[in-house]
C-alpha cells in the first residue's frame, strides 16, 4: 500500500496512546515524494547559551514513493516516533540511532511483536517498480583493481563532482553520462563524491541507451 496522510496521522494517534501514553505533541505531516527515505522527523535545531540545545518546530515527512506492506509502514513510523520522543523530550543518546533508540525500538519490538529495524531497504522488486522518467548524471568510476562504482551527481554539485572524484584514491578514470533509464532511480543523487559499487555487466546493460558527457570549459554537454 501507498501511505496517506490521513492513514499515517490516524497510525500516530494510535501508537501514541498505546507507546508513548499520549505523551508526544500532534505535528504536521507532511506527504512527499522522496527517494532518499521513507519517513523522518524533521526539526529545527535552536541553541542557547542558558538552555542549551532543544529542537522545535517538528514535522513527520513521509515519501508516498514506495508501496510497502500495513505492517511494514507502522514499523516505519513507529520508527520516527521513536526519534521524536528522543528529541522532543532532549534525551541525550550516544549516537542517532544509539543506545536509548535501540532499547526503546528492541523492548517495542518484544513486548509488542513489531519489527522496528534501524534501517529499511528496499527489496529489487520494489526497485523495479519505481518507473518513473528522470535524467540522471552518471559518473562511473573503474578503481585500479578493476572494481566499478557510479555516482549520480546533483544538477547544482556536477561541476565540483566532476573535479573531486578523480582525485579520490584507487580510482583510475572517471565517465559521464547522462541516462533517463529507470534503473538508475534506486541511487541517491549526491552532493559530495559518495561511490556506490556496481557490477560492470549490469553496468553495461543499462549504459546501453546512455549518451557520454564531456566538459569543456564552463560547459558540460553531450559528446558529439
Amino acid at each position: 500500500m501507498i501511505p496517506t496522510t490521513d492513514f499515517v496521522r490516524q497510525k500516530f494517534i494510535d501508537f501514541n496512546a498505546l507507546y508513548f501514553d499520549n505523551r508526544l505533541p500532534m505535528l504536521p505531516f507532511c506527504a512527499t515524494k522522496a527517494r532518499t527515505y521513507m519517513a523522518q522527523i524533521a526539526c529545527r535545531r535552536e541553541r542557547s547559551l542558558l538552555r542549551g540545545t532543544r529542537f522545535t518546530d517538528f514535522r513527520f515527512r513521509f515519501s508516498m514513493r514506495f508501496d510497502l506492506t500495513e505492517t511494514e509502514i507502522e514499523d516505519i513510523i513507529l520508527h520516527e516516533m521513536i526519534h521524536y520522543h528522543i528529541l522532543y523530550n532532549n534525551i541525550h543518546d550516544t549516537s542517532t540511532h544509539g543506545m536509548v533508540f535501540q532499547q526503546m525500538m528492541n523492548d517495542f519490538n518484544r513486548r509488542h511483536n513489531r519489527h522496528i529495524r534501524i534501517s529499511y531497504k528496499l527489496t529489487e522488486a520494489q526497485h523495479e517498480n519505481d518507473q518513473q522518467v528522470r535524467r540522471h548524471l552518471i559518473c562511473i568510476s573503474r578503481f585500479s583493481d578493476g572494481r566499478h562504482g557510479i555516482t549520480i551527481a546533483t544538477q547544482s554539485r556536477i561541476f565540483q563532482l566532476w573535479n573531486d572524484l578523480p582525485q579520490i584514491p584507487g580510482i583510475v578514470s572517471c565517465e559521464w553520462y547522462v541516462s533517463t533509464d529507470s534503473f538508475f532511480n534506486r541511487f541517491p543523487r549526491s552532493l559530495t563524491p559518495k561511490i556506490y559499487k556496481i557490477k560492470e555487466e549490469e553496468l553495461a546493460a543499462h549504459l546501453a541507451s546512455a549518451l557520454p558527457l564531456e566538459k569543456s570549459g564552463g560547459t558540460i554537454r553531450v559528446r558529439k
